[in-house]
């Protein structure tokens, strides 16, 4: 099934998810109809089918794992390759040879005197087995949750510019290839940083130590009167109690990532390019731009007179 890239998210894991379920279930149904005798399991996709059964065959490594057969009659459960004893398909744990050994075909079934059928059902992590199928579980177990870091509010907070978000994630992390990585690699360049060249580049001294730099960020912090510190990290930390004012505390989030983003294009321009701007031009750009995101902002918020609107703070102070 082709996923559209605007498809983002959960909405993915959703349709990961239901693929999963309802096509390995779908593909079994298809082998038994049109296959004969033939294991969905063991079928070799490549041999015939058309190009959407190859790629429901391809989930099948990704599926086996959450289904497991319920035996009833047994009539329907395959005793090689479904999972019925709780510990996987037994021809995964005996190997290809395993029926040669036992003596028992790889079509073997195993007949039990039952009134009723064999059943599938979803198994997610140590749950028990269950008839109800939950996509957000299954993307979940699929996906789990990374390591959980104390700064991801100030990154990924309500109201950011994506791009900015990005690049200060990507900092966050220490994944920008300053010179000190480069160099680290063992790339033949120059250490120094491209924006003062007086100090090696890393992560610490682009945001924001380098004397290029710093002027651009003090001069939010000067004029909104706080004090935040010299390192990136620490600064990133700081930003999550750095005003109790709502209005100022957006605005300061907003003008960190402006920076973070605004300079590191600087840094890259002046390498790829050649040409160079003043801090001055890169501390208008960025008011231009914070002023073009207060704006809808501002014409969607509530407030109670006299407070002022996020557009409100900002000329108040800029």
């Amino acid at each position: 099934m082709f996923i559209p890239e605007a498809v983002q998210g959960n909405q993915v894991g959703f349709i990961k998810g239901r693929l999963l379920c309802e096509n390995v279930l779908l593909a079994s149904e298809l082998v038994e109809n049109f296959h004969g005798n033939r294991n969905f399991w063991g079928i070799n996709p490549a041999n015939s089918g058309s190009w959407i059964w190859k790629k429901l065959c391809k989930l099948r490594p990704l599926a086996r794992p959450f289904l497991v057969c319920q035996v009833g009659s047994g009539i329907t459960a395959s005793f090689w390759h479904d999972d019925w004893t709780g510990l996987g398909p037994l021809i995964d744990l005996t190997g290809p040879l395993g029926p040669q050994t036992s003596g028992l075909p790889i079509k073997a079934v195993s007949l039990i005197e039952c009134t009723h059928d064999d059943s599938y059902q979803w198994k997610l992590d140590n749950h028990a087995p269950s008839n109800v199928f939950s996509a957000a579980k299954t993307w979940l177990s699929l996906h789990p949750h990374g390591p959980h870091v104390s700064w991801h509010k100030m990154v990924w907070f309500k109201d950011r510019i994506p791009k900015h978000a990005f690049i200060t994630w990507v900092v966050a992390w220490n994944r920008l290839h300053t010179r000190d990585m480069l160099t680290s690699w063992g790339m033949p360049i120059s250490p120094l940083c491209p924006l003062c060249n007086t100090h090696n580049e890393s992560r610490d001294h682009l945001f924001f130590c380098c004397e290029f730099s710093s002027p651009i960020w003090s001069f939010f912090t000067t004029t909104i009167s706080v004090s935040p510190p010299s390192l990136f990290m620490d600064c990133l930390l700081w930003l999550h109690n750095a005003s109790r004012d709502k209005n100022i505390a957006l605005i300061l989030k907003l003008t960190f990532q402006a920076s973070v983003y605004l300079i590191w294009k600087e840094r890259n321009s002046r390498i790829h390019t050649g040409i160079s701007k003043p801090s001055g031009i890169i501390i208008r750009e960025i008011q231009a731009t914070i002023r073009a995101r207060l704006d809808p902002l501002s014409r969607t918020q509530r407030i109670v007179l006299p407070a002022l609107s996020l557009l409100g703070t900002w000329f108040s102070l800029f």
